[in-house]
């Protein structure tokens, strides 16, 4: 029943040399040419190309200056470039039942299709036009690429081939939220860690929201560290991390969606300090050179009223520097998307409202006037080269040359509708890279090719980083117990090892260490075993000395399984509700949006509407590699919003009295949630004020994509049993939905069926739900094996 080999769908476009593969990496790969472009922020990450030479006008209907441009390569996302192959992430087959998303690589010298790495959007509210969000990272040391799709997939790609050497679905084991906003963060590699981040509503310790990072090993995806930062932010965010080295300690500094700058150590995740910028989240990839931290935010500030702020942050303190760290600010400075740059001795901002502010970088004093682009929107960040800006607004084309008194234009062009910016320019041997939301245009000649070949290539930031970093480590101040999180079968056994590190985030040895754990059990040299018959959740405490780690075991028996939640003990509520109880503990996503209560004389578990942020949820109660199985559910939905019922209408006129009725039915409806099942990557959600049945994997683009619905009508404080079958036939997924009042026989025929021919070919069970005044009742449970 559990498929342990999941690949997605390579397609290779052309032939590919072969060769043989030795354990997921094969064959470490050398390391990448300093001249490329592995992160889209540029080998430093600080979005300079050196002093390369690079073409300052070109003409799409001529062709002048353009080496050539690809209709498929068009997106959201900026590309990189390793070893000669471009990597980009973009929309698969557009608008049709097909849709998807996919990293595609090409050669960077001619623009030709090498391959393809295509997977599923599934259980995403992210809308189409947004897919493609994120960036692809590339790690030279070990000749891979990463991708963070949008519904949370996260890849690990061989960069020469296109195969996937692991993948991990971020959302289902950790609660990634994926949300209509489109905002997905951009992974980074930092020695042999790849760290991704997102909001994240996960299981026991990690329930309540908070912007939280992953630390997983490059070669198999294990996790070793999760930490984030403040609970309960305000927005989801995608601030790119900068690596720097602040006095022998290598430090990830990045904008938090708590509305902080903060600094973890990359190799732990241990926080350092936080400085206080917004009462929203930060968007903006913050700049961090040796005279400090330049960041921006576009949204209210903490001291009054205004609106937007480019600041400079001293790097230095530990805890909560905000009352200290603070070098110069210029509120009003609207820049929420832009990450900042520097060329000599100036600062450069670009405004959401397309208006580029230079300011001394010492003094912070503004230096001339604002300058005014084509459009008024920008979300690209600027490309530093040749002592030039290249700065794109989504409507216009902008070469800027400092000058005493500001920047002046040495070249603009207004673009045309279908050629929308949202990427960044990027720079590689006298190219310009210019995505589009149309196509990718590679522009150049045979001057700035020529010229390449002179240009001194930058030093890879990381690289520099972790020379910096790798000095004799102090003595132990850190434990780190890896897996940090794991997933197995009930019964099954975690070797769990220890990592020592110094206070400055280095390396110290492998440790013996004392272990003790809340659940199931652990032996003296880390052999933790799960229970043998239950859910469970597990926190193994590592002892060494006086320092501990942890690390968090969710561990599931095989099917089938059931949960009636009687047996869920119920407290009184501290503020003055009802007695209440938890959804077990290793369900994803669940323990932040749902109690368990009494109802009908029985416990059952309950989607609460009084929680912040908390309209639209799903969670998960399994392992991912779950398949072939039936999902099935007490459910029902009742009102808690709505005040009590108008009883005094006595109009006796038949047609007045039909109508009156007919509104007063559709308020009902309106306020009935959406509520449902998951199963294996599809959602069977009842739908309240449409009165439907729907099976779905995407739900923003059930009108092109997969989904079928059928009429079903159906009203608040009824009892539905609800079930939901899922099947793989080859490529494609079977679904089988029916849904009857409970106190009814079972129907002998399915409400609704339908076949995804390009399939979710596993998933976890869990459960659906989208309700502003109606509580959502769930009892019941059953996940069983389909034959």
């Amino acid at each position: 029943m559990l498929q342990t080999n999941f690949w997605p769908r390579l397609r290779p476009v052309r032939a590919i040399a072969t060769f043989s593969i030795t354990c997921c990496l094969g064959t470490l790969a050398a390391p990448a040419s300093a001249a490329d472009w592995p992160d889209w922020r540029g080998p430093g990450q600080d979005r300079h190309a050196a002093d390369q030479v690079l073409v300052t006008s070109f003409d799409p209907e001529s062709g002048e200056n353009i080496l050539w441009k690809h209709e498929d390569a068009g997106g959201i996302s900026t590309p990189i470039i390793m070893d000669g192959r471009l990597y980009t992430l973009v929309r698969h087959r557009p608008g049709t039942p097909d849709e998807a998303e996919k990293v595609l690589c090409l050669d960077a010298s001619t623009g030709e299709t090498l391959w393809e790495n295509i997977f599923n959007v599934y259980l995403s509210d992210v809308p189409a036009e947004r897919v493609g969000w994120s960036c692809v990272i590339a790690d030279p040391a070990t000749g891979q690429v990463f991708a963070h799709g949008v519904c949370g997939v996260f890849t690990a790609i061989d960069a020469k081939t296109g195969k996937t050497n692991w993948r991990r679905s971020l959302h289902e084991e950790f609660g990634f939220l994926s949300t209509y906003g489109g905002r997905t963060n951009r992974p980074i590699v930092f020695e042999d860690l790849v760290i991704a981040s997102a909001v994240v509503t996960g299981w026991g310790q990690t329930a309540k929201p908070a912007h939280r990072f992953l630390g997983m090993d490059v070669a198999t995806g294990e996790v070793r560290w999760m930490n984030g930062t403040r609970e309960l932010p305000a927005d989801t965010t995608y601030s790119t991390p900068m690596l720097t080295a602040l006095d022998g300690t290598a430090a990830m500094i990045f904008g938090s969606s708590d509305g902080n700058v903060w600094n973890l150590q990359p190799r732990t995740g241990r926080p350092v300090w936080n400085f206080g910028l917004s009462r929203r989240g930060l968007n903006v990839a913050p700049l961090v050179t040796s005279d400090g931290v330049y960041m921006a935010q576009a949204e209210e500030n903490l001291d009054n009223t205004s609106m937007g702020v480019a600041a400079k942050l001293r790097l230095s303190g530990s805890g909560d520097v905000t009352a200290n760290n603070l070098l110069w600010q210029h509120r009003g400075v609207v820049d929420g998307k832009a990450m900042p740059v520097v060329l000599g001795e100036h600062v450069y901002f670009v405004e959401d409202g397309a208006k580029v502010h230079a300011f001394d970088r010492e003094t912070g004093k503004p230096v001339g006037r604002p300058t005014r682009l084509l459009g008024t929107i920008v979300r690209a960040s600027p490309l530093v080269a040749g002592g030039r800006l290249y700065v794109c607004s989504t409507s216009g084309w902008h070469v800027l040359e400092p000058t005493e008194k500001g920047l002046k234009f040495v070249d603009r062009m207004r673009l045309e509708e279908e050629d929308e910016v949202t990427a960044s320019p990027i720079a590689w041997e006298g190219r310009l890279y210019l995505t589009t939301g149309e196509r990718l245009y590679c522009l150049g000649n045979d001057e700035t090719l020529a010229a390449a070949a002179k240009a001194q290539p930058l030093a890879l930031q990381t690289e520099e980083v972790a020379a910096a970093t790798s000095g004799p480590p102090g003595e132990p101040a850190w434990v780190q117990v890896v897996p940090a999180e794991s997933q197995v079968a009930a019964g099954e056994t975690v070797n769990l090892r220890v990592q020592l590190f110094d206070a400055a985030g280095r390396f110290v040895k492998e440790s013996p260490a004392t272990f003790s754990t809340d659940v199931g059990s652990v032996d003296d040299g880390g052999h933790y075993t799960a229970p043998t018959d239950e859910h469970a959740g597990a926190t193994i405490t590592a002892r060494v000395g006086n320092l501990t780690g942890t690390a968090r075991v969710r561990s599931m028996p095989p099917l089938p399984w059931r949960f009636d939640f009687d047996a869920i003990p119920l407290r009184p509520d501290p503020r003055g509700g009802l007695p209440r109880g938890e959804p077990p503990l290793p369900w994803v996503g669940m323990r932040y949006r749902n109690v368990v209560r009494a109802v009908d004389g029985s416990n059952c578990m309950v989607k609460v509407t009084t929680i912040p942020k908390g309209t639209r949820s799903q969670g998960w109660i399994g392992p991912i590699d779950l398949h072939d199985y039936l999902m099935a559910a007490d459910i029902r939905a009742e009102e808690t919003g709505a005040g009590p019922a108008d009883d005094s209408n006595t109009e006796t006129d038949a047609d007045a009295f039909t109508k009156a009725t007919a509104v007063t039915a559709s308020l009902e409806t309106a306020r009935l949630p959406d509520m449902g099942l998951i199963a294996q990557r599809y959602t069977l959600d009842l739908m309240g004020a449409s009165q439907q049945l729907q099976v779905r994997s995407w739900p923003p683009q059930v009108a092109t994509h997969f989904s079928k619905t059928v009429p079903f009508a159906w009203r608040a404080g009824v009892w539905y049993r609800m079930k939901f079958a899922a099947q793989t036939r080859g490529d494609a997924a079977v679904l089988r939905g029916k849904v009857w009042p409970r106190d009814e026989p079972e129907p002998a025929t399915w409400t609704i069926e339908a076949v995804h021919e390009r399939g979710n070919l596993q998933g976890s069970p869990g459960f659906f739900g989208n309700s502003k005044v109606s509580e959502i009742y769930v009892d019941n449970v059953l996940v069983e094996e389909l034959p």
